[in-house]
């Protein structure tokens, strides 16, 4: 996957200059990964071990948070 300009995502190389996506991190409100409450790890319903596949769309309207999407 390449990244493309406007926060898109694709198979193909986009050739031409750099481009850079720029976002300054505010340490005070981190990002979390799952919905709050955040429960214990460990048990059966551990949803830590998928979080890079959950929807993480709840948190694209942060400042902090860059997001790319694909035409899929």
């Amino acid at each position: 996957m390449f990244l493309k300009p406007g926060g898109g995502l694709g198979f193909d190389r986009i050739d031409g200059a750099v481009q850079a996506a720029d976002y300054v991190s505010d340490h005070s409100h981190p990002v979390t990964y799952v919905p709050r409450p955040v429960e214990p790890t460990g048990d059966a319903d551990d949803h830590w071990t998928t979080w890079l596949t959950s929807d993480q769309r709840a948190v694209s309207i942060r400042r902090d948070v860059l997001t790319f999407t694909s035409d899929v």
